[in-house]
């Protein structure tokens, strides 16, 4: 083997390890070292113990951030979907309060066809919404006044979900930044652990390994992959 520049890498910025698998492989080894009694392992886990607690409060923290712009989200989609029901029972409706299709009144509201609506999203809803609730109060007198009552409410409303997509999306990307500091910590505390341990146990890579189960760092192995791998194993003898 070839010595290079690299020898002193940290393995454990690899952008392949999640901050979960980096969090759970710190608390196995923190585990281990406290096993251990007196110098080295009492100042390694000193080191380690506070990083990964910060790692921890973030990923937490940053778990809620994306669940919560998750469910904006959904919620955004059940609007729109709300939003294409309603317009497909609204058509018959203003096609009788206007006397027909041909109508000023009814391309009004329909200047593109029904599938305007019905094939609305977040990029063109607003346009629509805010068609709709213009539309509402011009023709006050002639629309039914639960329709135009709900197409002011489908103004309001999308720019409501539209304004909490912006604050959960940006507190979620705000999180994902943040992680890194508390990860490079991390990152930093069980490369400390990886070189002192070598140094420790010199030459006896088996006693080095009793601190470290690194296939925590992998990702979970699927099932299918596995049964997979058994049905094109060669057979021998």
């Amino acid at each position: 083997m070839t010595l290079s520049n690299k020898a002193y890498d940290n393995p454990f910025s690899s952008v392949h390890i999640t901050p979960a698998r980096l969090y759970r492989f710190g608390n196995d080894v923190g585990g281990r070292l406290l096993a251990k009694t007196g110098e080295p392992y009492t100042a390694l886990t000193a080191g380690l113990k506070p990083a990964l607690t910060a790692l921890g409060d973030e990923i937490g923290e940053t778990d809620m951030s994306v669940l919560a712009e998750k469910s904006t989200l959904i919620g955004a989609d059940a609007f729109l979907a709300d939003f294409r029901q309603t317009m497909k029972g609204a058509r018959l409706p203003i096609e009788y309060a206007f006397g027909g299709r041909a109508s000023a009144g009814y391309q009004s509201f329909f200047p593109k066809g029904l599938q305007e609506y019905t094939k609305a999203t977040k990029g063109t809803v607003e346009l629509l919404t805010n068609r709709l609730g213009e539309l509402a109060d011009l023709y006050s007198t002639k629309l039914d006044a639960a329709l135009a009552g709900r197409f002011r409410e489908f103004k309001s409303a999308w720019k409501t979900a539209e304004a909490s997509i912006s604050t959960t999306g940006q507190a979620a990307a705000e999180n994902r930044g943040q992680r890194s500091e508390a990860r490079r910590r991390v990152e930093v505390e069980l490369f400390r652990i990886l070189c002192r341990i070598g140094a420790e146990f010199p030459d006896n890579p088996q006693a080095c390994m009793q601190f470290f189960d690194f296939s925590l760092l992998k990702a979970a192995r699927h099932s299918s992959r596995e049964r997979k791998a058994k049905d094109v194993a060669p057979v021998t003898g």
